[in-house]
């Protein structure tokens, strides 16, 4: 795996809940949560595959995730508010080592210009809303 992100509400509700990953094949799979899932699960249904495989998307990844300052980010960033949403972005090197960012109900502008700019390189900018 090269990289994962997910994006959880806090509100009553599941439906925007939204998550993608990129494998070492470069294979990108996306999924929203456009209705409820059952009762006590975060997500309404499996990833779905996109076609086809973006063309050396470890350093493309790897370069976004320089660009925007992922790698200087805090561990976690969080903010006291009833509602909003907990996103989480995960890279894993080639040895495997996890590299974990969370902004939970807080704004972190370049941690969402970041996940703008991956969802845009990936091709799945439509799919997330």
């Amino acid at each position: 795996m090269v990289l994962a992100y997910e994006r959880r509400t806090h509100f009553p509700t599941r439906i925007g809940n939204a998550r993608f990953r990129v494998d070492d094949l470069g294979a990108v799979a996306v999924q929203v949560n456009r209705e409820e899932p059952a009762l006590g699960e975060d997500w309404s249904g499996a990833y779905s595959s996109r076609q086809p495989a973006i063309a050396d998307a470890r350093a493309r990844v790897e370069d976004l995730l320089s660009r925007y300052g992922f790698f200087t980010m805090p561990a976690r960033t969080d903010e006291e508010y009833d509602d909003g949403f907990s996103e989480q972005l995960t890279y894993w090197d080639r040895a495997g080592a996890a590299h974990t960012v969370v902004v939970d109900r807080a704004r972190l502008p370049a941690f969402r210009a970041l996940v703008n700019a991956l969802a845009a390189t990936l091709g799945i900018t439509d799919e997330l809303g």
